[in-house]
């Protein structure tokens, strides 16, 4: 019989950020991110890549540290551990308009090139936390990065 234990996370990122109706506290959210930050940097030098940072693979234990999870994404040197899609919302520029590949010959890049992706990745899911607002607002992601000038980007204070 095969067995798989891991701690218990009760809460994720994303219900704690929903449980603060003035959003979460610049004080707290600077702790989120540099634990976030400690977590990402400990799976690069191990040689993985997230690839599919979200909220809701930001889980809280019940001591209230952040550990990033849901490695189902994830790729190494040697494979990329599942085929499923990653969440487009969070996705880098480079990876949205296969850029990243196509530098590669359509290949699949080295994992180290998917670092700056999920530190993108990781910004953008602290940037709407900090603003209280998703970064696209209501276009889709695809058109965004194709469209966008960046022109009328909001700041997250303006958002608030």
């Amino acid at each position: 019989t095969l067995g798989f234990v891991m701690e218990w996370l009760p809460s994720t990122f994303s219900e704690r950020g929903r449980r603060c109706a003035a959003g979460i506290p610049a004080a707290e959210l600077g702790r989120y991110l540099e634990e976030a930050l400690l977590g990402l940097k400990a799976l690069h030098l191990a040689g993985i890549a997230v690839r599919d940072l979200r909220p809701e693979n930001l889980l809280l234990d019940e001591q209230d540290t952040l550990k990033v999870a849901d490695l189902g994404m994830a790729r190494t040197e040697t494979a990329a551990l599942s085929l499923r899609e990653q969440s487009t919302r969070y996705q880098a520029p480079e990876i949205l308009n296969g850029q990243l590949r196509r530098a590669h010959g359509d290949a699949d890049p080295p994992v180290r090139e998917y670092h700056s992706s999920d530190l993108y990745s990781l910004g953008i899911i602290f940037y709407e936390a900090a603003a209280g607002a998703e970064r696209w607002q209501d276009l889709p992601a695809l058109a965004a990065v194709f469209g966008e000038s960046g022109a009328g980007s909001a700041l997250p204070m303006d958002l608030r």
